[in-house]
Parts: structure tokens; C-alpha cells; sequence
């Protein structure tokens, strides 16, 4: 039981870690509230008591998480027992230690449900238990990485058969729950600062012109090439890049690996001047509100704009939309990362 207790304080250090944009991360959720064993003989024998719980949850997405959790439950005197030759409980004492899953279907904020199994440790004998909770968050500071909120929690301690009693301990709660780190959903955050527009680069910066080339691809999109220079390639109206343009977790900046694929994007643009003027358009997937969505596609649109016109780009060449949910490109509620997404889109003229 010691050794579940420090695993799951030290998942509690990178609780504030840097996240991806696909939502994995750590959150710790602390908890306290009032316990009353529920049917059986301990329901009688035990009064009512309290204890807390301690999770590590590493986020799996907006919806879904992972968590390893510590707790411990403490019940005052009751009656005495009804069968004669039993001796009186004095209080009962239980140290959990499970391993299980989260759900917040609604992100940090709002309803949450858990249940893991694993053991308990209960007078000098150690039983299986399982352990559940449903709970309301309410979400605040930064990035919306606190929440508090009420919860109701169901504990069970399997009794052996062998046992003079054989009656499973049952154990109801209610508290407050204090949970903290990664947001599990994406926050609208600020725009970049405003940078002053330098004049157009011959090379890409130091930092830039060092990174490799990206790895990876969609290969989601199959298309009759009208012409690709160097990784990028206009077909009739739209600019078609070699891989989706990734931006970090929560937030509107352009992560580092897209920046070469945006220099050459730039490169290409001021080499064509028929390319009259590039539409960035921005989309999100299906989860969250559309005021929400809206925004947060504005905003990264609205970033990669800046960065073509830093390497380059003359302003008046491009213009930035954002669509929120409203034209997903696979059909799904789910957090589809096909969905969230930058296209480029053009105005052309002569050369």
C-alpha cells in the first residue's frame, strides 16, 4: 500500500507538463468528504466517518483518461453487534490503492465519472475493492487548469468467503473534489503578440534552416497534382501542404515542427505572384460549443497568417477565416484529429 501512495505522489510532479494538441497529459485530483458504510452488518455496527483520495490521472484525450489513485476510510463506533459471542467493532479503518479510468465527457468543466479496482487494507488482512465516483467540476484559472466541485462515491471491500461473517464491506461518500494541471480540453487562449512585419528573407533563420524536414504525413487526401514545388502544391484553387500544420495543446502557436513547412509555403507563395491573394482558413473538430470552436479556429488561422508574413509575405496576400465544427471533414462527434485543421485556399490571376 506504501508503494501505491508514493507512485501516485510521484505522478503528481509533471501535473502541470507541457501537453501535445492531441489532450495527453497529467491532472491530480484531491478529494475529502463524509463516509457511512450501506447495508450489512457494517451499516449498524460502524457510524458514520470521512476520508480522503489522492489520483494521478494521465489524460488520454478531452474524454478519457488513465489514473492511479491512493485513498483511506475511517468509520466511527456503532451499536453492538446483534449476534451474541461477537465482540463490539471499535472503528473501521481501510487504505485503498486502485488503478482504473476517468471520464469527462465535457472536458475540465462539468460532469465527471470514475471507477477503478485493485486492494484494500483493512485490520491486518488485504481484500479486493473496487472504488467509484461521479462528480460536477466547476473550472477556473488559466487555461481553465483548476476545478472544484461536489462528488458521490460508492466503495466495496470484498469480504473472503471463509470469513465468521462473510458480508462485504459497502461504503457510500460525499465531498469535494479539488482537481489541477493539464487542461483536458482546449481552452480559446490568446493570439500571439503583434510583431512588426520584417522585410521578405532570401533563407529561412538559423533555427529553421537546422530543423529536419517533417517525418510525417496525413496520406489522407488523394489529388491530381496541377504542380508541386518543393513539398507544396496548387491544385486549381487550393495549396495543398505535405502535412497538417500542428499547433500546441490549448493554445494558437504554430508548434516548431510546421515551421519549415510554413517557410517553404511562404517561399512558394512569393515565387508565384498569380497567387493573388492565400485564404487561411481554420477548423476545429466536433467537440465543444460553436462560440468556442469559432474562436479558437479564428485564432489559429489568424497565427499561421502571421507566420507566412514573417518569413516574408506581403500582408495584403493573406486573409484568414475560421469555421469552428461547421465543415468537418470525416462525419464524427468524436475528436477527430482530421478535423482540426488549416486550409489554404487562393485567389489566382495571370503570371
Amino acid at each position: 500500500m506504501r508503494r501505491i501512495i508514493i507512485l501516485a505522489a510521484a505522478l503528481l510532479v509533471p501535473a502541470t507538463a507541457h501537453a501535445e494538441e492531441d489532450g495527453v497529459g497529467v491532472r491530480a485530483h484531491v478529494g475529502a468528504g463524509a463516509a457511512h458504510a450501506i447495508g450489512g452488518v457494517q451499516s449498524s455496527e460502524l457510524g458514520v466517518g470521512g476520508g480522503g483520495k489522492l489520483a494521478a490521472e494521465l489524460v488520454l484525450s478531452r474524454v478519457v483518461g488513465v489514473q492511479i489513485g491512493a485513498g483511506a476510510v475511517a468509520l466511527s463506533k456503532g451499536d453492538p453487534p446483534a449476534d451474541e459471542g461477537v465482540a463490539q467493532r471499535s472503528t473501521g479503518v481501510g487504505f485503498l490503492g486502485t488503478l482504473g479510468a476517468r471520464i469527462h465527457p465535457f472536458g475540465t468543466s462539468g460532469v465527471w465519472v470514475d471507477a477503478g479496482g485493485g486492494i484494500a487494507r483493512t485490520g491486518d488482512a488485504t481484500r479486493p475493492v473496487f472504488d467509484a465516483h461521479v462528480g460536477y467540476a466547476f473550472a477556473f484559472g488559466e487555461n481553465q487548469q483548476w476545478d472544484i466541485g461536489p462528488f458521490i462515491g460508492y466503495t466495496h471491500i470484498v469480504q473472503p468467503d471463509g470469513a465468521l461473517r462473510g458480508d462485504d464491506a459497502r461504503i457510500a461518500w460525499v465531498g469535494v473534489e479539488i482537481g489541477f494541471g493539464t487542461a483536458t480540453h482546449r481552452a480559446p487562449a490568446p493570439p500571439p503578440p503583434a510583431e512588426p512585419s520584417p522585410p521578405p528573407m532570401a533563407s529561412p533563420p538559423a533555427e529553421i534552416a537546422s530543423a529536419p524536414a517533417p517525418e510525417d504525413r496525413d496520406g489522407d487526401v488523394e489529388v491530381f497534382d496541377e504542380f508541386t514545388e518543393n513539398g507544396v502544391t496548387l491544385l486549381s484553387d487550393r495549396i495543398l501542404l505535405e502535412d497538417r500544420v500542428h499547433f500546441e495543446f490549448a493554445s494558437a502557436r504554430v508548434r516548431s515542427k510546421s515551421h519549415w513547412m510554413l517557410f517553404k509555403l511562404a517561399k512558394f507563395i512569393n515565387a508565384h505572384p498569380e497567387v493573388i491573394e492565400v485564404s487561411v482558413e481554420g477548423h476545429t473538430d466536433a467537440v465543444g460549443g460553436e462560440d468556442y470552436n469559432e474562436e479558437l479556429s479564428n485564432e489559429r488561422a489568424e497565427s499561421v497568417r502571421k507566420m507566412l508574413v514573417r518569413f516574408g509575405v506581403d500582408p495584403s496576400r493573406a486573409t484568414t477565416a475560421g469555421y469552428g465544427k461547421r465543415q468537418l471533414r470525416v462525419q464524427t462527434l468524436a475528436a477527430d484529429e482530421r478535423n482540426r485543421r488549416v486550409e489554404f485556399w487562393v485567389k489566382r490571376g495571370g503570371k
